[in-house]
Protein backbone atom coordinates (compact mmCIF):
# COMPACT_ATOMS: atom_id res chain seq x y z
CA UNK A 1 0.00 0.00 0.00
CA UNK A 2 0.70 3.44 -0.34
CA UNK A 3 0.93 5.68 2.53
CA UNK A 4 -1.22 8.97 1.09
CA UNK A 5 -1.50 11.96 3.21
CA UNK A 6 0.23 13.01 6.49
CA UNK A 7 -2.14 15.36 8.72
CA UNK A 8 -0.63 18.81 7.71
CA UNK A 9 -1.50 17.75 4.34
CA UNK A 10 -5.06 17.33 4.78
CA UNK A 11 -7.27 20.55 3.94
CA UNK A 12 -7.49 21.68 7.52
CA UNK A 13 -11.28 21.40 7.53
CA UNK A 14 -11.53 17.52 6.48
CA UNK A 15 -13.20 15.47 9.51
CA UNK A 16 -12.86 11.62 10.17
CA UNK A 17 -15.41 10.36 8.39
CA UNK A 18 -14.24 12.57 5.09
CA UNK A 19 -11.26 11.35 5.77
CA UNK A 20 -12.19 7.70 5.59
CA UNK A 21 -13.79 8.59 2.18
CA UNK A 22 -10.96 9.55 0.36
CA UNK A 23 -8.15 7.37 1.63
CA UNK A 24 -10.87 4.17 1.44
CA UNK A 25 -11.16 5.64 -2.31
CA UNK A 26 -7.45 5.41 -2.69
CA UNK A 27 -7.25 2.03 -1.09
CA UNK A 28 -9.59 0.29 -3.47
CA UNK A 29 -7.75 1.26 -7.12
CA UNK A 30 -4.03 1.03 -5.20
CA UNK A 31 -2.19 -1.31 -7.05
CA UNK A 32 0.04 -2.31 -4.01
CA UNK A 33 -2.71 -2.61 -1.46
CA UNK A 34 -3.20 -6.12 -0.34
CA UNK A 35 -5.64 -7.64 -2.97
CA UNK A 36 -8.37 -7.92 -0.73
CA UNK A 37 -8.79 -4.48 -0.01
CA UNK A 38 -8.31 -3.72 -3.93
CA UNK A 39 -10.14 -3.65 -7.08
CA UNK A 40 -13.80 -4.56 -6.48
CA UNK A 41 -15.29 -6.79 -9.73
CA UNK A 42 -19.17 -6.72 -8.87
CA UNK A 43 -22.18 -4.85 -7.37
CA UNK A 44 -25.67 -4.62 -8.60
CA UNK A 45 -26.25 -3.97 -11.94
CA UNK A 46 -22.50 -5.67 -13.06
CA UNK A 47 -24.17 -8.99 -11.52
CA UNK A 48 -27.87 -8.25 -13.79
CA UNK A 49 -25.53 -7.60 -16.75
CA UNK A 50 -23.50 -10.87 -15.97
CA UNK A 51 -27.13 -12.79 -15.47
CA UNK A 52 -28.30 -11.27 -18.78
CA UNK A 53 -25.46 -12.44 -20.87
CA UNK A 54 -25.39 -15.53 -19.37
CA UNK A 55 -29.04 -16.11 -19.76
CA UNK A 56 -28.98 -15.25 -23.14
CA UNK A 57 -25.85 -17.72 -23.90
CA UNK A 58 -27.71 -20.71 -21.82
CA UNK A 59 -30.62 -20.47 -24.38
CA UNK A 60 -28.21 -20.72 -27.52
CA UNK A 61 -25.89 -23.19 -25.76
CA UNK A 62 -27.38 -24.73 -22.52
CA UNK A 63 -23.86 -26.12 -21.56
CA UNK A 64 -23.84 -23.30 -19.90
CA UNK A 65 -26.64 -23.56 -17.40
CA UNK A 66 -24.15 -24.63 -14.17
CA UNK A 67 -22.70 -21.05 -15.07
CA UNK A 68 -26.07 -19.46 -14.72
CA UNK A 69 -27.09 -21.34 -11.58
CA UNK A 70 -23.76 -20.27 -10.15
CA UNK A 71 -23.84 -17.04 -11.15
CA UNK A 72 -27.55 -16.66 -9.57
CA UNK A 73 -26.70 -18.50 -6.26
CA UNK A 74 -23.87 -15.37 -6.23
CA UNK A 75 -26.47 -12.69 -6.93
CA UNK A 76 -28.62 -13.48 -3.95
CA UNK A 77 -26.14 -14.47 -1.63
CA UNK A 78 -27.00 -12.80 2.08
CA UNK A 79 -23.16 -13.00 2.80
CA UNK A 80 -21.46 -11.95 -0.04
CA UNK A 81 -21.27 -7.99 0.29
CA UNK A 82 -21.31 -7.51 -3.27
CA UNK A 83 -24.40 -9.38 -4.42
CA UNK A 84 -27.43 -8.02 -5.88
CA UNK A 85 -29.48 -8.00 -2.72
CA UNK A 86 -26.73 -6.17 -0.74
CA UNK A 87 -26.33 -3.81 -3.94
CA UNK A 88 -27.18 -0.47 -1.60
CA UNK A 89 -28.83 0.95 -4.49
CA UNK A 90 -30.92 -1.97 -4.67
CA UNK A 91 -31.38 -2.40 -1.52
CA UNK A 92 -32.99 0.80 -1.25
CA UNK A 93 -34.87 1.79 -4.34
CA UNK A 94 -35.13 -1.39 -6.17
CA UNK A 95 -35.69 -4.21 -3.33
CA UNK A 96 -38.27 -5.63 -5.74
CA UNK A 97 -35.74 -7.48 -7.63
CA UNK A 98 -34.78 -10.25 -4.98
CA UNK A 99 -38.96 -11.08 -5.18
CA UNK A 100 -38.63 -12.12 -8.45
CA UNK A 101 -35.04 -13.63 -8.48
CA UNK A 102 -35.36 -15.63 -5.45
CA UNK A 103 -38.19 -18.29 -6.85
CA UNK A 104 -35.93 -19.36 -9.63
CA UNK A 105 -32.81 -19.99 -7.04
CA UNK A 106 -34.13 -23.63 -6.19
CA UNK A 107 -35.23 -24.50 -9.81
CA UNK A 108 -33.14 -26.58 -11.91
CA UNK A 109 -33.94 -23.91 -14.34
CA UNK A 110 -36.11 -24.81 -17.81
CA UNK A 111 -36.11 -22.92 -20.74
CA UNK A 112 -39.00 -20.55 -20.09
CA UNK A 113 -36.75 -19.95 -16.46
CA UNK A 114 -34.14 -18.98 -18.44
CA UNK A 115 -36.15 -17.08 -20.53
CA UNK A 116 -37.90 -15.39 -17.56
CA UNK A 117 -34.37 -14.57 -15.92
CA UNK A 118 -33.14 -12.83 -19.30
CA UNK A 119 -36.37 -10.58 -19.46
CA UNK A 120 -36.32 -9.67 -15.48
CA UNK A 121 -32.43 -9.26 -15.86
CA UNK A 122 -32.46 -6.72 -18.81
CA UNK A 123 -35.55 -4.99 -17.67
CA UNK A 124 -34.18 -4.03 -14.39
CA UNK A 125 -30.69 -3.00 -16.67
CA UNK A 126 -32.65 -0.44 -18.62
CA UNK A 127 -34.26 0.92 -15.10
CA UNK A 128 -31.09 0.98 -13.66
CA UNK A 129 -28.44 1.82 -16.32
CA UNK A 130 -28.79 5.74 -16.59
CA UNK A 131 -29.69 6.12 -12.42
CA UNK A 132 -27.36 3.98 -11.11
CA UNK A 133 -24.25 6.68 -10.65
CA UNK A 134 -26.98 9.29 -9.66
CA UNK A 135 -28.15 6.89 -6.99
CA UNK A 136 -24.99 6.55 -5.98
CA UNK A 137 -23.99 10.16 -5.65
CA UNK A 138 -27.25 11.09 -3.94
CA UNK A 139 -26.72 8.36 -1.26
CA UNK A 140 -23.00 9.63 -0.87
CA UNK A 141 -24.55 13.11 -0.51
CA UNK A 142 -27.05 12.53 2.21
CA UNK A 143 -24.13 10.99 4.81
CA UNK A 144 -23.12 13.44 7.31
CA UNK A 145 -19.81 14.01 7.22
CA UNK A 146 -19.62 15.73 10.49
CA UNK A 147 -21.55 12.79 12.19
CA UNK A 148 -19.67 11.09 15.47
CA UNK A 149 -21.10 7.83 14.44
CA UNK A 150 -18.16 6.73 12.47
CA UNK A 151 -19.37 2.65 12.46
CA UNK A 152 -22.45 3.10 11.32
CA UNK A 153 -21.77 6.22 8.89
CA UNK A 154 -18.37 4.99 7.72
CA UNK A 155 -19.56 0.89 6.61
CA UNK A 156 -22.57 3.21 4.67
CA UNK A 157 -19.62 5.15 3.13
CA UNK A 158 -17.54 1.44 2.36
CA UNK A 159 -20.35 0.16 0.37
CA UNK A 160 -21.13 2.56 -1.28
CA UNK A 161 -17.71 3.60 -2.63
CA UNK A 162 -17.08 -0.27 -3.68
CA UNK A 163 -20.10 0.25 -5.36
CA UNK A 164 -19.00 3.48 -7.19
CA UNK A 165 -15.34 2.00 -7.65
CA UNK A 166 -16.73 -1.33 -9.45
CA UNK A 167 -19.20 0.42 -12.06
CA UNK A 168 -16.45 3.20 -12.65
CA UNK A 169 -14.10 0.28 -13.97
CA UNK A 170 -16.58 -1.29 -15.30
CA UNK A 171 -17.30 1.38 -17.25
CA UNK A 172 -13.82 1.78 -18.58
CA UNK A 173 -12.82 4.29 -16.03
CA UNK A 174 -9.28 3.83 -15.81
CA UNK A 175 -7.44 3.26 -12.52
CA UNK A 176 -4.51 5.44 -13.08
CA UNK A 177 -6.55 8.31 -13.57
CA UNK A 178 -8.74 7.41 -10.42
CA UNK A 179 -5.73 7.31 -8.48
CA UNK A 180 -4.69 11.20 -9.48
CA UNK A 181 -8.00 12.19 -8.97
CA UNK A 182 -8.57 10.76 -5.95
CA UNK A 183 -5.43 11.94 -4.07
CA UNK A 184 -6.32 15.21 -5.46
CA UNK A 185 -9.62 15.21 -2.57
CA UNK A 186 -7.51 15.45 0.45
CA UNK A 187 -7.26 19.28 -0.83
CA UNK A 188 -10.85 19.29 -1.22
CA UNK A 189 -13.29 20.85 1.77
CA UNK A 190 -15.51 17.89 3.30
CA UNK A 191 -18.80 20.00 1.80
CA UNK A 192 -17.29 19.66 -1.81
CA UNK A 193 -16.44 15.97 -1.87
CA UNK A 194 -19.36 14.52 -3.48
CA UNK A 195 -19.63 17.36 -5.51
CA UNK A 196 -15.96 16.51 -6.72
CA UNK A 197 -16.53 13.18 -6.96
CA UNK A 198 -19.43 13.37 -9.50
CA UNK A 199 -16.98 15.66 -11.87
CA UNK A 200 -14.42 13.11 -11.87
CA UNK A 201 -16.88 10.54 -13.33
CA UNK A 202 -18.20 10.47 -17.00
CA UNK A 203 -21.07 7.66 -17.12
CA UNK A 204 -22.97 9.32 -19.49
CA UNK A 205 -20.43 10.37 -22.22
CA UNK A 206 -16.99 10.51 -23.37
CA UNK A 207 -14.75 13.22 -22.76
CA UNK A 208 -12.45 14.51 -25.88
CA UNK A 209 -8.76 14.80 -25.57
CA UNK A 210 -5.64 15.62 -27.54
CA UNK A 211 -2.46 14.06 -27.52
CA UNK A 212 1.11 14.32 -28.31
CA UNK A 213 3.62 12.00 -28.88
CA UNK A 214 8.03 12.45 -28.61
CA UNK A 215 8.45 9.48 -30.79
CA UNK A 216 9.90 8.85 -34.08
CA UNK A 217 9.44 5.06 -34.31
CA UNK A 218 5.85 5.29 -34.67
CA UNK A 219 5.53 3.74 -38.82
CA UNK A 220 3.87 5.37 -41.13
CA UNK A 221 0.91 3.06 -41.08
CA UNK A 222 0.16 3.29 -37.61
CA UNK A 223 0.30 7.13 -37.63
CA UNK A 224 -2.44 6.78 -40.40
CA UNK A 225 -4.51 4.45 -38.34
CA UNK A 226 -4.35 7.37 -35.18
CA UNK A 227 -4.79 10.06 -37.60
CA UNK A 228 -1.84 11.57 -36.49
CA UNK A 229 -0.77 15.09 -37.34
CA UNK A 230 3.20 15.81 -37.60
CA UNK A 231 3.92 19.26 -35.30
CA UNK A 232 6.94 20.09 -36.95
CA UNK A 233 7.81 22.89 -34.73
CA UNK A 234 7.96 20.96 -31.39
CA UNK A 235 8.69 17.67 -33.55
CA UNK A 236 5.58 15.60 -32.03
CA UNK A 237 2.79 13.66 -33.29
CA UNK A 238 -1.09 15.03 -32.44
CA UNK A 239 -4.12 13.06 -32.87
CA UNK A 240 -7.18 13.22 -31.07
CA UNK A 241 -9.14 10.52 -28.73
CA UNK A 242 -12.11 10.34 -26.44
CA UNK A 243 -13.01 8.16 -23.51
CA UNK A 244 -13.80 8.60 -19.80
CA UNK A 245 -10.37 10.05 -19.14
CA UNK A 246 -7.21 10.71 -20.82
CA UNK A 247 -5.34 7.51 -19.71
CA UNK A 248 -8.51 5.43 -21.06
CA UNK A 249 -8.84 7.20 -24.21
CA UNK A 250 -5.13 6.95 -25.16
CA UNK A 251 -5.24 3.19 -24.20
CA UNK A 252 -8.16 2.51 -26.48
CA UNK A 253 -7.80 4.47 -29.15
CA UNK A 254 -3.72 2.81 -29.11
CA UNK A 255 -4.93 -0.51 -29.27
CA UNK A 256 -7.67 -0.64 -31.29
CA UNK A 257 -5.16 1.04 -33.51
CA UNK A 258 -2.85 -1.65 -33.69
CA UNK A 259 -5.67 -4.32 -33.77
CA UNK A 260 -6.62 -3.10 -36.64
CA UNK A 261 -3.50 -3.48 -38.12
CA UNK A 262 -2.53 -6.35 -37.01
CA UNK A 263 -5.69 -7.44 -39.25
CA UNK A 264 -4.15 -6.63 -42.07
CA UNK A 265 -0.73 -7.10 -41.79
CA UNK A 266 0.93 -10.27 -40.16
CA UNK A 267 4.43 -8.65 -39.90
CA UNK A 268 3.01 -5.55 -38.02
CA UNK A 269 4.72 -4.89 -34.56
CA UNK A 270 1.78 -4.57 -32.13
CA UNK A 271 4.81 -4.88 -29.06
CA UNK A 272 6.00 -1.29 -29.73
CA UNK A 273 6.66 -0.20 -26.04
CA UNK A 274 7.88 3.12 -27.11
CA UNK A 275 3.95 4.13 -27.62
CA UNK A 276 3.54 3.98 -24.15
CA UNK A 277 6.43 6.81 -23.45
CA UNK A 278 6.94 10.68 -23.69
CA UNK A 279 3.08 11.07 -24.22
CA UNK A 280 1.07 14.07 -23.01
CA UNK A 281 -2.32 15.88 -23.50
CA UNK A 282 -4.05 19.16 -23.29
CA UNK A 283 -4.85 19.54 -19.77
CA UNK A 284 -8.52 21.15 -20.05
CA UNK A 285 -8.42 22.36 -16.55
CA UNK A 286 -4.76 23.99 -16.68
CA UNK A 287 -4.35 24.81 -20.12
CA UNK A 288 -1.15 22.95 -20.26
CA UNK A 289 0.07 19.90 -21.22
CA UNK A 290 0.31 17.11 -18.92
CA UNK A 291 2.27 13.66 -19.45
CA UNK A 292 0.50 10.24 -19.15
CA UNK A 293 2.56 7.62 -17.21
CA UNK A 294 1.59 3.93 -18.00
CA UNK A 295 4.94 2.41 -16.67
CA UNK A 296 4.46 3.20 -13.05
CA UNK A 297 0.88 2.31 -12.40
CA UNK A 298 1.26 -1.25 -13.79
CA UNK A 299 -1.31 -1.17 -16.17
CA UNK A 300 -1.60 -4.88 -17.41
CA UNK A 301 -2.60 -3.95 -21.29
CA UNK A 302 1.07 -2.85 -21.90
CA UNK A 303 3.43 -6.22 -21.59
CA UNK A 304 5.89 -3.56 -19.78
CA UNK A 305 3.98 -2.43 -17.19
CA UNK A 306 2.52 -5.80 -15.92
CA UNK A 307 3.01 -6.70 -12.54
CA UNK A 308 4.81 -9.56 -11.46
CA UNK A 309 3.37 -11.03 -8.15
CA UNK A 310 5.54 -14.19 -8.34
CA UNK A 311 8.94 -12.20 -8.27
CA UNK A 312 7.28 -10.16 -5.62
CA UNK A 313 5.97 -13.09 -3.56
CA UNK A 314 9.35 -14.91 -3.74
CA UNK A 315 11.42 -11.96 -2.89
CA UNK A 316 9.30 -11.46 0.40
CA UNK A 317 10.77 -15.11 0.88
CA UNK A 318 14.41 -13.51 0.60
CA UNK A 319 14.31 -15.68 -2.67
CA UNK A 320 14.91 -14.86 -6.47
CA UNK A 321 12.67 -17.21 -8.94
CA UNK A 322 16.70 -17.44 -10.34
CA UNK A 323 17.42 -18.80 -6.92
CA UNK A 324 16.08 -22.40 -7.25
CA UNK A 325 17.66 -25.36 -8.51
CA UNK A 326 16.41 -26.48 -11.79
CA UNK A 327 15.07 -29.89 -10.50
CA UNK A 328 12.92 -27.89 -8.47
CA UNK A 329 11.21 -25.53 -11.55
CA UNK A 330 11.31 -27.96 -13.67
CA UNK A 331 8.56 -30.10 -11.52
CA UNK A 332 5.72 -26.89 -13.09
CA UNK A 333 8.04 -25.99 -16.00
CA UNK A 334 4.90 -25.62 -18.07
CA UNK A 335 3.37 -23.69 -15.70
CA UNK A 336 6.04 -21.26 -15.10
CA UNK A 337 7.03 -20.79 -18.50
CA UNK A 338 2.89 -20.10 -19.62
CA UNK A 339 3.16 -17.51 -17.02
CA UNK A 340 5.97 -15.42 -17.93
CA UNK A 341 5.04 -15.45 -21.47
CA UNK A 342 1.64 -14.14 -20.41
CA UNK A 343 3.35 -11.18 -19.21
CA UNK A 344 5.36 -10.40 -22.32
CA UNK A 345 2.80 -11.37 -25.13
CA UNK A 346 1.40 -7.47 -26.55
CA UNK A 347 -2.36 -8.40 -26.37
CA UNK A 348 -4.08 -8.52 -22.96
CA UNK A 349 -6.33 -11.28 -24.58
CA UNK A 350 -3.82 -13.59 -25.28
CA UNK A 351 -1.89 -12.75 -21.93
CA UNK A 352 -5.10 -14.00 -20.07
CA UNK A 353 -5.85 -17.25 -22.02
CA UNK A 354 -1.97 -18.05 -21.11
CA UNK A 355 -2.23 -17.05 -17.47
CA UNK A 356 -5.21 -19.44 -17.30
CA UNK A 357 -3.89 -21.92 -19.11
CA UNK A 358 -0.78 -21.89 -16.89
CA UNK A 359 -3.52 -22.40 -14.15
CA UNK A 360 -4.99 -25.45 -15.63
CA UNK A 361 -1.60 -26.86 -16.45
CA UNK A 362 -0.34 -26.45 -12.69
CA UNK A 363 -3.53 -28.78 -11.67
CA UNK A 364 -3.21 -32.44 -9.32
CA UNK A 365 -5.18 -34.19 -7.98
CA UNK A 366 -7.36 -34.19 -10.82
CA UNK A 367 -10.09 -36.90 -11.12
CA UNK A 368 -13.10 -37.37 -13.54
CA UNK A 369 -14.93 -34.28 -12.82
CA UNK A 370 -14.64 -31.22 -15.49
CA UNK A 371 -11.68 -28.74 -15.21
CA UNK A 372 -13.34 -26.35 -13.72
CA UNK A 373 -14.95 -28.31 -10.89
CA UNK A 374 -10.69 -29.47 -9.98
CA UNK A 375 -9.92 -26.00 -10.01
CA UNK A 376 -12.17 -24.44 -8.07
CA UNK A 377 -11.42 -26.90 -5.43
CA UNK A 378 -8.02 -26.43 -5.76
CA UNK A 379 -7.71 -23.01 -5.77
CA UNK A 380 -10.00 -21.84 -3.71
CA UNK A 381 -8.99 -23.68 -0.57
CA UNK A 382 -5.41 -22.77 -1.23
CA UNK A 383 -6.00 -19.09 -1.19
CA UNK A 384 -8.99 -19.23 1.24
CA UNK A 385 -6.19 -20.39 3.65
CA UNK A 386 -4.17 -16.81 3.68
CA UNK A 387 -7.56 -14.93 4.34
CA UNK A 388 -6.65 -14.17 7.63
CA UNK A 389 -3.40 -13.68 7.38
CA UNK A 390 -3.62 -10.65 3.88
CA UNK A 391 -6.42 -8.57 6.30
CA UNK A 392 -3.74 -8.93 9.45
CA UNK A 393 -0.96 -8.10 6.89
CA UNK A 394 -2.41 -5.23 5.47
CA UNK A 395 -3.17 -3.52 8.54
CA UNK A 396 0.20 -3.84 9.98
CA UNK A 397 1.67 -2.57 6.69
CA UNK A 398 -0.89 0.15 6.97
CA UNK A 399 0.37 0.47 10.01
CA UNK A 400 3.98 0.85 9.71
CA UNK A 401 3.33 3.25 6.80
CA UNK A 402 1.66 5.37 9.09
CA UNK A 403 3.99 5.49 12.00
CA UNK A 404 6.71 5.85 9.53
CA UNK A 405 5.24 9.37 7.86
CA UNK A 406 3.66 10.30 10.94
CA UNK A 407 6.59 10.09 13.46
CA UNK A 408 4.73 8.38 16.32
CA UNK A 409 6.58 7.60 19.40
CA UNK A 410 5.46 4.32 20.15
CA UNK A 411 7.08 1.34 17.84
CA UNK A 412 3.84 -0.96 18.68
CA UNK A 413 4.83 -5.04 17.91
CA UNK A 414 3.63 -8.34 20.12
CA UNK A 415 4.70 -8.67 23.49
CA UNK A 416 6.12 -11.82 22.72
CA UNK A 417 8.27 -11.30 20.10
CA UNK A 418 9.24 -7.69 19.66
CA UNK A 419 10.91 -8.72 15.85
CA UNK A 420 7.96 -10.70 14.87
CA UNK A 421 8.45 -11.06 11.08
CA UNK A 422 4.69 -10.65 9.46
CA UNK A 423 6.55 -12.59 6.42
CA UNK A 424 6.40 -15.62 8.20
CA UNK A 425 4.37 -18.24 10.04
CA UNK A 426 5.74 -17.85 13.08
CA UNK A 427 5.43 -14.22 12.92
CA UNK A 428 2.21 -14.03 11.53
CA UNK A 429 1.13 -15.97 14.63
CA UNK A 430 2.38 -13.35 16.88
CA UNK A 431 0.98 -10.58 14.75
CA UNK A 432 -2.71 -12.41 14.36
CA UNK A 433 -2.45 -13.00 18.32
CA UNK A 434 -1.46 -9.14 18.94
CA UNK A 435 -4.48 -7.53 16.81
CA UNK A 436 -7.20 -9.79 18.10
CA UNK A 437 -5.86 -9.08 21.21
CA UNK A 438 -8.71 -7.84 23.95
CA UNK A 439 -6.78 -7.25 26.65
CA UNK A 440 -4.59 -4.55 25.54
CA UNK A 441 -7.64 -2.26 25.19
CA UNK A 442 -7.22 1.19 27.25
CA UNK A 443 -3.13 -0.06 28.06
CA UNK A 444 -0.46 1.28 27.02
CA UNK A 445 0.22 -1.21 24.48
CA UNK A 446 -3.33 0.31 22.56
CA UNK A 447 -2.80 1.77 19.50
CA UNK A 448 -5.95 3.28 19.31
CA UNK A 449 -5.17 6.73 20.00
CA UNK A 450 -2.28 6.84 17.34
CA UNK A 451 -4.46 5.44 15.34
CA UNK A 452 -7.47 7.55 15.29
CA UNK A 453 -6.25 10.01 13.78
CA UNK A 454 -5.98 7.66 10.48
CA UNK A 455 -9.21 6.72 10.21
CA UNK A 456 -8.93 4.33 7.28
CA UNK A 457 -6.50 2.19 9.34
CA UNK A 458 -7.95 2.34 12.81
CA UNK A 459 -11.12 1.23 11.15
CA UNK A 460 -8.64 -1.94 9.62
CA UNK A 461 -8.01 -2.79 13.17
CA UNK A 462 -11.15 -2.49 14.92
CA UNK A 463 -12.60 -4.75 12.33
CA UNK A 464 -10.51 -7.53 13.42
CA UNK A 465 -10.06 -6.76 17.06
CA UNK A 466 -14.17 -6.21 17.53
CA UNK A 467 -14.68 -8.78 15.44
CA UNK A 468 -11.96 -11.57 15.74
CA UNK A 469 -12.46 -13.37 19.27
CA UNK A 470 -12.63 -16.71 18.90
CA UNK A 471 -11.77 -19.33 16.65
CA UNK A 472 -15.01 -19.66 15.44
CA UNK A 473 -14.84 -16.26 13.94
CA UNK A 474 -11.87 -17.01 11.74
CA UNK A 475 -13.92 -20.22 10.82
CA UNK A 476 -16.67 -18.17 9.21
CA UNK A 477 -14.30 -15.87 7.58
CA UNK A 478 -12.24 -18.61 6.19
CA UNK A 479 -15.14 -20.39 5.19
CA UNK A 480 -16.43 -17.34 3.34
CA UNK A 481 -13.18 -16.49 1.31
CA UNK A 482 -13.73 -19.99 0.15
CA UNK A 483 -16.94 -19.27 -1.64
CA UNK A 484 -16.37 -15.99 -2.34
CA UNK A 485 -13.17 -17.53 -4.53
CA UNK A 486 -15.36 -19.93 -6.16
CA UNK A 487 -17.55 -17.90 -7.35
CA UNK A 488 -14.96 -15.28 -8.90
CA UNK A 489 -13.11 -18.21 -10.77
CA UNK A 490 -16.27 -19.46 -12.47
CA UNK A 491 -16.39 -15.33 -13.32
CA UNK A 492 -12.90 -15.88 -14.30
CA UNK A 493 -13.56 -19.02 -16.39
CA UNK A 494 -16.31 -17.54 -17.90
CA UNK A 495 -14.27 -14.90 -19.32
CA UNK A 496 -11.67 -17.17 -20.75
CA UNK A 497 -14.27 -19.38 -22.23
CA UNK A 498 -15.81 -15.57 -24.20
CA UNK A 499 -12.28 -14.97 -25.43
CA UNK A 500 -11.93 -18.50 -26.77
CA UNK A 501 -15.71 -19.00 -28.35
CA UNK A 502 -15.94 -15.39 -29.64
CA UNK A 503 -12.60 -12.97 -29.41
CA UNK A 504 -14.48 -10.84 -26.61
CA UNK A 505 -12.91 -9.55 -23.49
CA UNK A 506 -16.09 -8.19 -21.80
CA UNK A 507 -15.81 -4.79 -20.23
CA UNK A 508 -14.02 -5.86 -16.33
CA UNK A 509 -11.54 -7.96 -18.44
CA UNK A 510 -8.58 -5.67 -17.81
CA UNK A 511 -9.59 -5.72 -13.88
CA UNK A 512 -10.12 -9.44 -14.11
CA UNK A 513 -6.80 -10.12 -15.52
CA UNK A 514 -5.04 -8.47 -12.57
CA UNK A 515 -7.03 -10.61 -10.26
CA UNK A 516 -6.12 -14.05 -12.07
CA UNK A 517 -2.38 -13.04 -12.30
CA UNK A 518 -2.31 -12.53 -8.71
CA UNK A 519 -4.14 -16.25 -8.18
CA UNK A 520 -1.77 -17.89 -10.72
CA UNK A 521 1.58 -16.50 -9.53
CA UNK A 522 0.30 -17.11 -5.80
CA UNK A 523 -0.25 -20.23 -6.47
CA UNK A 524 3.15 -21.02 -8.53
CA UNK A 525 5.11 -19.47 -5.36
CA UNK A 526 3.75 -21.67 -2.90
CA UNK A 527 3.97 -24.71 -5.48
CA UNK A 528 7.97 -23.59 -5.99
CA UNK A 529 8.21 -23.28 -1.98
CA UNK A 530 6.49 -26.54 -1.04
CA UNK A 531 8.71 -29.07 -4.22
CA UNK A 532 11.68 -27.21 -2.68
CA UNK A 533 11.46 -28.53 0.82
CA UNK A 534 10.48 -32.07 -0.18
CA UNK A 535 12.06 -34.19 2.26
CA UNK A 536 11.32 -37.62 0.24
CA UNK A 537 12.38 -38.95 -3.26
CA UNK A 538 9.35 -37.90 -5.87
CA UNK A 539 11.48 -40.54 -8.50
CA UNK A 540 8.53 -42.64 -7.57
CA UNK A 541 5.51 -42.60 -9.31
CA UNK A 542 4.46 -39.86 -7.49
CA UNK A 543 3.06 -36.61 -9.80
CA UNK A 544 4.84 -33.31 -7.91
CA UNK A 545 1.46 -31.26 -8.64
CA UNK A 546 -0.87 -34.04 -6.90
CA UNK A 547 1.53 -33.67 -3.64
CA UNK A 548 1.61 -30.24 -4.08
CA UNK A 549 -2.19 -29.56 -3.60
CA UNK A 550 -2.59 -32.73 -1.45
CA UNK A 551 -0.28 -30.70 0.79
CA UNK A 552 -2.22 -27.46 0.35
CA UNK A 553 -5.88 -28.74 0.07
CA UNK A 554 -5.12 -31.18 3.49
CA UNK A 555 -3.83 -28.39 5.37
CA UNK A 556 -6.82 -26.68 4.48
CA UNK A 557 -9.59 -29.19 5.53
CA UNK A 558 -6.97 -29.54 8.92
CA UNK A 559 -7.06 -25.86 9.77
CA UNK A 560 -11.25 -26.24 8.90
CA UNK A 561 -11.26 -29.53 11.11
CA UNK A 562 -8.92 -27.92 13.86
CA UNK A 563 -11.37 -24.02 14.11
CA UNK A 564 -14.50 -26.07 14.02
CA UNK A 565 -13.23 -28.40 16.92
CA UNK A 566 -11.96 -25.51 19.06
CA UNK A 567 -14.56 -22.99 17.63
CA UNK A 568 -15.19 -21.50 21.35
CA UNK A 569 -11.69 -20.90 22.36
CA UNK A 570 -10.28 -17.27 22.37
CA UNK A 571 -8.10 -16.58 19.60
CA UNK A 572 -4.32 -16.82 20.87
CA UNK A 573 -0.39 -17.78 19.54
CA UNK A 574 -0.79 -21.57 20.20
CA UNK A 575 -4.00 -21.87 18.63
CA UNK A 576 -3.03 -19.98 15.90
CA UNK A 577 -0.08 -22.20 15.34
CA UNK A 578 -2.02 -25.26 15.59
CA UNK A 579 -4.83 -24.29 13.31
CA UNK A 580 -2.09 -24.05 10.19
CA UNK A 581 -3.50 -20.95 8.90
CA UNK A 582 -0.35 -19.24 8.40
CA UNK A 583 1.67 -22.35 7.41
CA UNK A 584 2.20 -20.91 3.68
CA UNK A 585 3.16 -17.16 4.68
CA UNK A 586 3.32 -16.15 0.94
CA UNK A 587 -0.57 -16.80 0.38
CA UNK A 588 -0.81 -14.03 3.55
CA UNK A 589 -0.09 -10.70 1.71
Amino acid sequence: MKFLARPDEWEPSHTILSKYLVTRLYQLVDIYEVISYRYPITNGIILLEELYDTATACLKRPKTKDRLKSLLKESLDDNIQTSIINDPVVEKYFKNIKNELRPLSNKDLDENDIKKLQLTSLTYIATLNKKYAEFIFFELKAINLSSNHFDIESKRIDRLLKTLVAFALHSDHSIIQLKISFKGLIKDSPDRLVEQLSKIFSFDQNRDYQFSISNNNLGSDLKKQLGVQDDQASETYNFSASGKDAYSAFRNKVTTALRKLGVKNSSININNDEIWENVSFLNESTRQQTSLSFRNDSDPIIPLARINTLEQSLEKNKKKLQDFDYKTLEKIEESLYLYNLALSVPTIENSYILLWTSLESLMGLRTNEPDIVTIKKNVSSTLALGAIGRRVNATIQRMRSTSKANGWKKIYSPSDDHSANEFDAIGLCHWSSWITDQNIKNSPDDPYHDMESEPLLCKQYLDINQNWKKLQDLHSFITLSQKNLEYQLDRLYQTRNRIVHSGRFGRSGNYLWIHLEWYVAKLLAVSILILDNLYFDLDLDANPRDIVFGCLRGQYQSSIDYLERHKDKIINFDHLLSSGITRFPVLCF
